[in-house]
């Protein structure tokens, strides 16, 4: 059986197993697209289902099983053949309980499908190699998430997003392992929520590397809320991808962009940040990705937030969106 997460539940699987596809969302790997279109059962386990601009599309024609401890859940969004009342991991084990008395041996099978998905893994990531090894200025996005992903163990570290860019190019890119480790969230589109939410998950995880991801829209709403992890003493560490627009707005606001240029913003975060009393840092080149990264890092661990904006251009290319 191969496994995926919704949003809100990435991180629940961990994303480094051999049968992990990613997190099927607005945007997702190609691994998850290819099952989604070939599967000719789905079994959803703890998901409501719904459909949301944040949840990936499952084509017709499927034949669903769900279990969930809601029924209200059950043939809202599709027809199902089974529906399952009950808590996720108790059904769970109890369906390996029922595989493992019937005593089939899959191992030939498991050891195919994963060499199928070995090698859709290896083509998507060839597909973003340069991106993610980008010398470009201002900074690849993708280069800033590949290097996050070089810079910390993701045992060790959980991490947020905001809406827009900073969701889309994480869900797919970032691979979590161990649950909790990613606070996806969806189905909504306040901008700043990830700054309390982090500020929250290093309260319940002080041992933790706590990392929330904001555009320069989503801080510019609730950057001066660092000054609540300054004087409570929440050491938490927020990377600002500051490309100088809101983007993917202009299609949905184009008469407000003609008169106001309303999705063109900017403002130096850094230096709000560091006049909050947080360690705070503002590079421009890809090299310093990881340096000023494992800085504020070390920052975190001497008790301070930490803030890195990192100069990014407009990056319009998303992994299999919709």
């Amino acid at each position: 059986m191969l496994t995926t997460t919704t949003l809100l539940g990435k991180s629940a699987f961990n994303e480094r197993h051999p049968l992990a596809l990613g997190t099927a969302s607005y945007t997702k790997t190609a691994m998850v697209a290819a099952a989604l279109d070939e599967a000719d059962v789905v079994l959803s386990v703890g998901a409501s289902l719904s459909r949301d601009f944040t949840a990936a599309h499952i084509p017709a024609g499927k034949r669903h099983i769900q279990c969930s401890v809601d029924p209200d859940d059950f043939n809202t969004y599709f027809p199902l053949e089974v529906g399952l009342v009950g808590d996720a991991q108790l059904v769970l084990q109890q369906l390996l309980d029922d595989l493992a008395d019937r005593r089939v041996d899959r191992r030939d099978a498991r050891a195919r499908r994963e060499g199928v998905i070995e090698q859709q893994r290896a083509e998507w990531d060839a597909r973003w190699a340069d991106k993610r090894n980008s010398n470009e200025t201002p900074i690849n996005i993708y280069r800033l998430v590949a290097d996050f992903g070089k810079a910390f163990d993701p045992v060790t570290t959980v991490v947020s997003h905001e809406p827009g860019a900073t969701r889309d190019v994480l869900v797919p890119q970032y691979r979590s392992v161990n649950p909790r480790g990613y606070l996806g969230w969806g189905h909504s589109t306040q901008l700043g929520f990830s700054l309390g939410c982090s500020m929250g998950a290093k309260l319940a995880c002080p041992e933790k590397l706590v990392v929330n991801f904001m555009g320069d829209c989503g801080i510019g709403m609730v950057g001066t809320d660092l000054e609540t992890a300054v004087r409570l003493g929440i050491p938490i560490l927020t990377v600002v991808s500051n490309n100088g627009t809101m983007g993917n707005y202009e299609r949905l606001i184009p008469r407000a962009m003609e008169l106001y240029g309303a999705a063109e913003i900017g403002g130096r975060y850094a230096d709000m940040a560091r006049a909050l009393g947080v360690h705070a840092e503002r590079i421009d080149a890809p090299a310093e990705i990881i340096p000023a990264l494992q800085r504020a890092a070390r920052a975190t661990q001497d008790g301070s937030p930490a803030l890195v904006e990192v100069m990014t251009g407009v990056e319009p290319d998303l992994s299999y969106k919709g």
